[in-house]
């Protein structure tokens, strides 16, 4: 069940290639049907001819001749904000006003895939005491479907003897269980990534004890509905394709963007059942670990999020099942600058004492 992998345990691991200015950004005009370019909202380095992109669907819940969904293309010319490819456009994908798709590299210089995506594949791990990042490199075809702690990649137990690692500017894609497993882990810097194709959950906080992980100006786009794998942590999660889940709320979320995930764009999921009373052991202010509920835990920050264009469930579920349990009125979570549009159910908070600042909500 473990191989093929690459699996740090102690050691370290870096993997860095060529930088590039954005991995992903908005569209900076509206691209029609049948187009055979796309401008972006700004210029981009690092990206070149031969790249893989994404343009990504604004439009999942409009009359079938203005639907639109992801679409992929090779870039034929580059030239600052216009780029071309040799394929015309099936559908129209929004680029003006306050409501945009992006536009998302997947292709990077240094390359970690699966040796026969088709067959047995392949995942990535990092085990506690090990050391080093992850930055503009393209995980493609990876992850074992269906098996617990076999992602893409998965910082695995490590606590914080991690601390300072980091996973920037890459691509995730193509993946059979998830793309970034945060797993028992404190202090990760998440941030500028692409996560396209996904069974189950995109960017997952595994088992309720994770901490102080920012996550940062991640792009999650088609993570699909899987299944509750073997013995998993937390029984009360469904797998149902979140773009990002987690339990502990004590970490920080900022600009990231959700679009066409299964069920959720953002899931807070916190539910006791009768053999699972949700004490886990929590590092505290002055570092020791003591038995706390993470449901009484609020944000670091959560700002500057934005969920659209889903057939599923709801843009964000913060805290369905919490059962009336949360941080005091005096630290409540507070979310702000938060946008939903094109989806079915916009915000659904079931969290005893909210914040709400500057909350958009289009087309839901």
């Amino acid at each position: 069940d473990w191989c093929p992998a690459i699996v740090c345990c102690g050691g370290r691991w870096d993997s860095h290639g060529l930088p590039l200015s954005r991995t992903w950004g908005k569209l900076g005009a509206t691209a029609k049907a049948g187009d055979t370019g796309v401008s972006l909202a700004e210029a981009v380095t690092g990206w070149k001819v031969g790249d893989r992109i994404i343009v990504t669907g604004s439009q999942t819940h409009g009359p079938a001749k203005t639907e639109s969904t992801v679409e992929e293309r090779i870039i034929a010319t580059i030239d600052g904000t216009k780029i071309t490819f040799q394929e015309p456009l099936e559908m129209s994908h929004a680029g003006d006003g306050d409501y945009r798709a992006e536009v998302a590299n997947l292709s990077r210089n240094v390359v970690v895939e699966s040796a026969d995506p088709a067959g047995v594949r392949a995942h990535t791990m990092y085990h506690t005491g090990s050391a080093g990042s992850l930055a503009f490199t393209e995980f493609r075809h990876l992850g074992k479907k269906d098996m617990l702690g076999r992602s893409a990649l998965h910082y695995h137990l490590c606590r914080d003897t991690m601390r300072g690692s980091a996973v920037i500017g890459n691509s995730i894609w193509g993946s059979h269980n998830r793309w970034l497993t945060i797993h028992g882990t404190d202090y990760l810097v998440a941030r500028d990534n692409v996560g396209y194709q996904s069974v189950g959950h995109g960017y997952f906080l595994e088992d309720g004890t994770e901490t102080y992980n920012v996550l940062d100006r991640n792009l999650a786009v088609g993570a699909t509905v899987g299944k509750r794998l073997p013995k998993q942590a937390l029984p009360f999660d469904g797998n149902e394709g979140a773009g990002f889940w987690w339990t502990c709320s004590l970490n920080t979320f900022t600009r990231n963007v959700a679009a066409e995930c299964g069920n959720y764009g953002f899931r807070y999921e916190a539910t006791p059942t009768s053999a699972l009373k949700l004490m886990f052991p929590i590092r505290q202010p002055d570092g020791s670990r003591k038995p706390t509920d993470p449901r009484t835990l609020p944000f670091v920050k959560f700002e500057d999020n934005e969920v659209h264009s889903s057939h599923g469930l709801y843009g964000v579920n913060l805290g369905e099942g919490v059962n009336r349990v949360g941080p005091d009125a005096a630290h409540p979570f507070v979310v702000k600058n938060l946008k939903i549009w094109d989806v079915h159910y916009g915000f659904r908070p079931q969290v005893p004492n909210l914040h709400v600042e500057n909350l958009t909500l289009h087309r839901v």
